[in-house]
């Protein structure tokens, strides 16, 4: 299974579940999930009373039944080699992204 399929059957196991969406250790936003969708790269969860979670595609995702964990984390990328991490460092233009080196768990109520 790839990655794209992990993350859609993880998906489809909470719709319709309370969730809250947790990042960088603050929470987002909670409600229950009743809509996802994927396109051009990015997810974006649909809850209940209206509101929009948008996330981009993951480096990395671990899922069981309490929460589903997708990491944004560099060494994902690089894997600690330091040239790579230099040059990747480097080309980045944007390091106030939101998901730059964190985690999003979405915790299933």
């Amino acid at each position: 299974m790839n990655q794209l399929e992990l993350i859609e059957n993880s998906l489809k196991t909470i719709l319709l579940k309370n969730v809250e969406v947790e990042l960088r250790g603050k929470i987002a936003i909670k409600g229950k999930l009743v809509f996802y969708e994927f396109k051009d790269f990015n997810f974006k969860l649909i809850f209940d009373n209206q509101k929009k979670f948008e996330f981009p595609y993951p480096f990395s995702i671990e899922s069981n039944k309490e929460k589903i964990r997708m990491s944004y984390h560099n060494k994902f990328v690089h894997h600690d080699d330091p040239i790579n991490k230099f040059k990747m460092v480097n080309c980045m233009k944007n390091l106030k992204n939101k998901f730059y080196n964190s985690t999003l768990v979405i915790i299933i109520k």
